[in-house]
């Protein structure tokens, strides 16, 4: 009968252990397909937004081209670039004939520093060549208003610029919805230029706002649905669950084989292996069901604290009966062995150990650490690796090794005692 038994034991190990492992396989091709996914889909919102920038791109430069175009010149009079394109965009704009377009010259000379006879007669020779009529005076000019006629004339007119600095009156061009020609014979002005008045554009054509609201093709933030690499399924777990995306083993399956006396060493090393790998270390002890609890399942009430009173009194009363003698205080620890005694640290935070003669190990804790204690399901003290030696070779042992080895005694562990060292 007993044979039988082992034999339905070992066989139902088996079968945990190898649908634990199934599910340990299946979650880790799980794992992979999902980084996998989540790395096609990174590539693909970059090759996205990537796509995305170049059409952006295209549509700014096309949009400067008639609206705001900026030109890097090396001779004096090539401030007229596109002047003829930008003429009849000014004329579409304002529904006019050519002809009836305003030409407006602009020199900032505030970017020359001091004003040679040189860069005056450049003005001068600009102004001829560019202008059918004599030029505004700079000085009378307002960014935003036309120094003769009403507003809605101002559409209909170009402002030729050719001493591009900082984008300043081009920005104000884009904003105003007037034409701006722009040139610049340094190349550290036009490059600051160009790119401020394109960043602009730029990032009016992705938030769908003047100038760029109604050009096409629109700004698209995510790639199409389609084009996103699929998620993976969860797999169908056998024995195991998934919390916060790790595998766990169910309270009651870890505890199916760790009182056995011919599996639990090699379940409590599969268990140990598993919770390294996945990192979710469950305590392997359960509390204990009280008593006191109805067949519903829910306590009476005050049930669970008369029964924990009662369980401590129990305690307290053992602890008094098999050691009388023993101080109970630090205090009183001190008061007894006075400096004679090695202080350590304790296993957890706010407890100590003390070392008497004898010798006698004694543990100190405050409340706060007993608290902390209870609320976990773990030994306070436990041994390390070493070799348990019983009846003649124990005897031996000490005989050969007098100053070696750590004597102990077990003693009844039927009731609660205060501290319990676990193997």
């Amino acid at each position: 009968m007993i044979e039988i038994e082992d034999q339905a034991q070992a066989a139902k190990f088996r079968e945990v252990r190898a649908k634990i492992s199934q599910d340990i396989l299946d979650m880790t091709n799980f794992n992979s397909k999902q980084d996998e996914s989540k790395r096609r889909g990174h590539v693909v919102t970059v090759m996205h937004e990537k796509a995305q920038m170049a059409i952006g791109k295209q549509l700014c430069e096309a949009f400067m081209e008639t609206h705001c175009r900026v030109s890097l010149v090396t001779k004096r009079n090539g401030c007229d670039h596109g002047y003829d394109a930008a003429l009849r965009t000014a004329a579409a704009q304002a529904k006019v004939q050519v002809q009836d377009v305003d030409t407006i010259l602009y020199f900032d000379c505030t970017k020359l520093g001091v004003l040679a006879q040189s860069e005056i007669n450049m003005i001068g020779d600009v102004s001829e060549k560019v202008l059918l009529f004599p030029p505004l005076d700079a000085a009378e000019l307002a960014i935003g208003k036309v120094p003769k006629g009403d507003r809605k004339n101002f559409h209909a007119a170009v402002v030729l610029h050719p001493t591009s600095y900082d984008a300043c009156l081009e920005l104000a061009g884009v904003k105003g919805g007037f034409t701006v020609i722009a040139s610049s014979g340094n190349q550290a002005s036009y490059n600051c230029c160009k790119e401020m008045v394109k960043s602009h554009l730029m990032e009016a054509w992705k938030q769908s706002r003047p100038p760029m609201a109604t050009i096409l093709p629109r700004y698209r933030k995510s790639p199409p649905v389609e084009e996103m690499p699929s998620q993976p399924a969860r797999p169908d777990l056998r024995i195991c669950t998934i919390s916060e995306g790790k595998l766990v083993v169910p309270r009651d399956v870890r505890q199916s084989f760790l009182s056995c006396p011919i599996w639990g060493p090699e379940w409590r090393d599969f268990l140990k292996t598993f919770d390294r790998d996945w990192g979710v270390a469950i305590p392997m002890a359960s509390p204990q069901k009280s008593s006191s609890v109805s067949e519903g399942g829910s306590p009476p009430p005050g049930g669970v604290k008369e029964e924990d009173a009662k369980m401590e009194a129990d305690a307290l009363a053992f602890w008094a009966t098999q050691y009388p003698d023993d101080v109970k205080t630090l205090d009183a620890l001190t008061a007894k062995y006075g400096q004679d005694v090695t202080e350590m640290a304790g296993p957890e935070k706010g407890t100590s150990l003390i070392l008497t003669p004898g010798p006698q190990l004694y543990l100190t804790a405050k409340e706060s650490a007993i608290t902390l204690h209870m609320s976990r399901v773990a030994p306070v003290i436990s041994h390390g690796a070493g070799t348990w030696l019983l009846g003649p070779k124990a005897d031996k042992f000490r005989q050969d090794n007098p100053t070696k080895g750590i004597p102990c005694i077990w003693k009844t562990d039927e009731i609660p005692v205060l501290v319990e060292a676990t193997a």
